[in-house]
């Protein structure tokens, strides 16, 4: 389908199974990415859970920087490499990443270095899930840098003991809401790079008016 982010327009495949569906956070974090258009010191973006790679690809279209789209999912990876053919973004890889895998992850920094910003959206679906995904992140990130987790209304309850986790590792945290999707932003050190405005935080659009996305909570617990 068509998908507008703020200035960028993407052409995303994607299906109504796990792990290869819209997230409903995925398309106003990449609304919001795509704001970072122009911005000095965001030298590329890694996203855990790709997923389709919207955010990642939104944010590659709208700077011309590097990406790269991890899942543990070999079949999610093949669809997030079709979509980055499809929108013509070149600078990308695809690998995959189990969250807090320490092998995969030291293995990363090893081909890439750290990352200056890693994003997810709809990531933390279960408690377990946020030390899994702070494993990774305080190894995959700069000395500073940011990390950004947009979670849907379903999964608010998580986003206390991610920021009370992240604190703990030595990150500020806060969060921005809009309209059922909630922003938060872990930022660790003085990044050089500021984020977009808030007012650029706004919903994706599909073609056609229909709701695109799929709740991950309907998936597992269907």
């Amino acid at each position: 389908c068509g998908v507008s982010c703020g200035p960028v327009e993407l052409q995303i495949h994607h299906r109504k199974v796990m792990g290869e569906s819209l997230w409903p956070a995925a398309g106003p974090l990449a609304s919001w990415l795509a704001g970072l258009a122009g911005s000095d010191g965001c030298r590329s973006l890694l996203e855990l859970g790709c997923g389709a790679g919207l955010c990642a690809l939104a944010f590659a279209k709208a700077t011309g920087a590097p990406i790269v789209l991890t899942d543990y999912d070999d079949r999610v990876l093949e669809l997030a490499k079709m979509n980055a053919e499809l929108n013509g973004v070149s600078a990308y890889h695809v690998r995959s990443l189990e969250l807090g895998c320490l092998p995969e992850t030291l293995a990363l920094v090893d081909e890439f270095g750290t990352f200056p910003l890693v994003v997810a959206s709809d990531i933390i679906y279960e408690q377990g899930q946020v030390a899994r995904v702070l494993s990774s992140v305080v190894r995959l990130l700069d000395a500073d840098a940011r990390c950004i987790v947009a979670l849907s209304d379903a999964f608010q309850n998580y986003i206390a003991p991610l920021m009370a986790q992240a604190e703990a590792k030595d990150f500020s945290a806060e969060v921005i809401v809009h309209s059922g999707i909630s922003l938060v932003i872990l930022t660790r050190g003085n990044p050089a790079w500021s984020l977009p405005p808030c007012k650029d935080f706004d919903p994706a659009d599909s073609s056609g008016g229909t709701d695109e996305t799929m709740h991950r909570a309907e998936l597992l617990f269907a």
